[in-house]
């Protein structure tokens, strides 16, 4: 597989699939750019596997992988993709290998930590194959990563649902939370995993530390589906300013965040799918 030119995203897995392919509540895409192939996130378990078959992606020509966080649906199939590739370099926060767990009322706490299997494949990888991220740090001159988003924005506080320990006693902040950009001649195009760290941080993160204001594309998961109108109207609002030409809201979205973001904004807002090309 060689990268074409320009810049090409090609969403792997997603919670809903064209015909043809495989769903699974996780995230997985592949990007093509700056002579680069970057595999972003793993999905939880099969579906990555079964939608590269099909859409004609190897694991095997992927350049690097980059890990947004530690949860189970970004990290499940880390272990197949380093079984079929023994030169991919890795990327991700040292936080990532936390034990994390989501805890609901009247049900029993949920382990949503990266699997054991991921953490082993990749505490088994030579030194020299992972890069841990804490800071902004670049793969190419036109592609970056974020390392930690602060958290500036007052709306976009922590998920009260999470924790590092099955009791409740820690909360999750989830600082292993990153994103990735590429400038491209029309701006930045910005690609979230799961976006812990709130959509309006983490984009006026990119362009302050990118130096570049425009963007011209968001895609992948916001963390929207359990947020209060209110903080989708905040979004709402920023995306508004901010003016991309497309905004491809993925995952952990939720419906009513993206009908909301359709109805408040004039952007070209399109559910994302896993078969989606951008």
């Amino acid at each position: 597989m060689t990268t074409k030119p320009g810049c090409h995203i090609t969403i792997l897995v997603d919670n809903k699939a064209e015909n043809g392919l495989a769903t699974e509540h996780g995230f997985a895409a592949w990007i093509e750019a700056d002579g680069r192939n970057i595999l972003f996130d793993t999905g939880q378990s099969t579906a990555l596997e079964y939608n590269c078959l099909q859409l004609g992606f190897d694991c095997a020509a992927a350049d690097s992988l980059i890990l947004s966080h530690g949860h189970y649906d970004h990290t499940g199939g880390v272990p197949g993709v380093l079984k079929r590739n023994s030169a991919v370099q890795v990327y991700f926060h040292p936080a990532a290998m936390a034990d994390r767990y989501s805890l609901r009322p009247d049900s029993p706490p949920k382990n949503i930590a990266m699997p054991h299997a991921a953490r082993d494949s990749l505490k088994q990888l030579p030194a020299g194959r992972v890069t841990l991220v804490e800071k902004p740090c670049r793969l190419s001159p036109s592609i970056g990563i974020t390392g930690t988003i602060p958290r500036h924005h007052p709306a976009e506080h922590p998920d009260s649902l999470l924790y590092l320990d099955p009791d409740g006693r820690t909360p999750d902040p989830v600082v292993d939370d990153m994103a990735l950009w590429i400038t491209s001649a029309h701006g930045l195009v910005i690609i979230t995993g799961c976006c812990h760290a709130g959509l309006i941080n983490t984009i006026n993160y990119i362009r302050r530390v990118s130096g570049i204001d425009i963007v011209y594309a968001v895609i992948g998961g916001f963390h929207l589906k359990n947020a209060s109108r209110k903080r989708i109207a905040c979004t709402c609002r920023a995306l508004q300013e901010w003016n991309p030409v497309k905004v491809i809201p993925c995952h952990c979205t939720g419906e009513e965040a993206i009908t909301q973001m359709q109805n408040e904004t004039d952007i070209h807002i399109i559910p994302g799918y896993a078969g989606y090309r951008m």
